[in-house]
């Protein structure tokens, strides 16, 4: 049954949206008022622009030296290349996205043939595989943003798997 869930299944409504035009500090203000490390961005269309996120602040601050000199827009430091989901897609393949990369696990050519070998296990192949991958997902439909999926929401879903073994 958990291999036929899809992300429409498990996403929520969005708790925060940011405009672009909104300032980092108003930005900034939400997320800590919201206890949210993140938001999409959204035009007045409702149309998803971009997301931001504290890692995004961050490297902000850093590359000021920690002492901005002049007010930024959410448009400015957001980014605009969004991992973005869509209410049909697989919960399992989204969960494989996020948790394994997969070429380093099981590393082949574009042929298909092993292009080498490792001795360890599986498992430890995989824990060792860890990539970035975002902790929340916008949900998209036909360009609208229509709901968020965050790694939480993802194992609350899954969290039935492990329920054979309590």
């Amino acid at each position: 049954m958990h291999t036929q869930m899809t992300v429409s299944q498990v996403m929520h409504t969005p708790s925060l949206v940011l405009s672009p035009r909104q300032s980092v500090t108003e930005a900034l203000d939400a997320l800590l008022a919201a206890g949210a490390s993140a938001a999409p961005v959204v035009g007045n269309d409702g149309r998803l622009l971009g997301f931001l996120s504290e890692h995004d602040l961050l490297i902000d601050l850093w590359c000021c030296d920690y002492q901005p000199d002049k007010p930024l827009t959410v448009a400015e430091l957001m980014q605009d290349e969004v991992d973005a989901l869509a209410p049909g897609d697989n919960l399992m393949q989204l969960a494989e996205t996020i948790c394994v990369d997969v070429g380093s696990v099981f590393p082949t050519s574009d042929s298909g043939s092993a292009t080498s070998l490792c001795a360890l296990p599986l498992r430890e192949r995989a824990r060792r595989s860890r990539q970035w991958r975002p902790h929340h997902y916008p949900v998209v439909d036909d360009g609208q943003l229509v709901g968020m999926v965050s790694r939480r929401d993802l194992m609350q879903a899954l969290r039935p798997l492990y329920a054979s073994l309590a």
